[in-house]
């Protein structure tokens, strides 16, 4: 019944609903094919029986996969509503969440980050680091192509603590030259958390910062800036520039 719902419909339903069990053991990835056919019928029977699969409480994570790498956007959408739906429960688990962030679609990407960087606030502190330690570890890696570092950067601006921890600080100068703009904006956040940041980097090369194209690494210069309030009330003449 189900070979028979990709090339004559009318009569693979009437397998299917003769026999609703061969439906409840199909993989997960043949219901989510039928949801990507144009069947109406076809998609209704796939859609009812993900919807008895998955539970936000407990997600299944291959079904969530499935429908976020699916190539028509309805489907795909329906992934991301569901992404939303569960984001209690995958947010604490960070390896799910960095293998959620190396989707090649931007629009996953970005929605996993957004999600995830709303559930950081209330994280456990061992979730944080492993997060932390992975998006380092993936902003140390080439960008494949423009903004591909862009949702682990959005990500590491918030956990610029921790990465400032595991970082040391020739490892945060070192990417502040030759990072990803995501990269450059992390490096200099977490450069912030460090005590003698300002000595390092010197207030000219600050203000340098503080005008960069990229909005992170302009944001984390002035952030830096503050911390040096004292010596620019003595001598303001490095801010003339901004």
């Amino acid at each position: 019944g189900l070979q028979k719902l990709g090339h004559d419909p009318s009569n693979g339903l009437r397998g299917v609903k003769a026999h609703p069990e061969i439906l409840a053991s199909a993989p997960n990835a043949t219901i989510v094919a039928m949801v990507g056919v144009t069947h109406p019928a076809t998609i209704d029977l796939g859609l009812a029986e993900l919807r008895r699969r998955f539970d936000p409480a407990a997600p299944k994570v291959e079904i969530l996969r499935l429908l976020l790498s699916h190539h028509r956007p309805n489907v795909k959408a329906l992934g991301l509503e569901w992404l939303e739906a569960s984001r209690g429960v995958w947010t604490r688990d960070a390896a799910l969440v960095l293998g959620l962030l190396a989707s090649p679609d931007n629009e996953v990407r970005s929605t996993v980050a957004e999600q995830a960087a709303r559930a950081l606030a209330d994280a456990p502190a061992d979730v944080r680091e492993a997060l932390a330690r992975g998006v380092w570890d993936e902003l140390a890696k080439p960008e494949l192509g423009e903004g591909a570092h862009d949702a682990y950067g959005r990500l590491g601006q918030l956990l610029a603590k921790e990465i400032a921890t595991l970082a040391p600080v020739t490892a945060l100068m070192a990417r502040l030259g030759n990072g990803s703009p995501a990269a450059r904006g992390v490096a200099l956040a977490a450069l912030s958390q460090k005590p003698d940041a300002v000595t390092l980097l010197g207030i000219d090369r600050l203000v340098l910062l503080a005008s960069d194209e990229t909005g992170g690494v302009r944001a984390a210069a002035f952030q830096l800036l503050e911390l040096a309030i004292d010596e620019l009330n003595r001598d303001p003449s490095g801010l003339f520039a901004l």
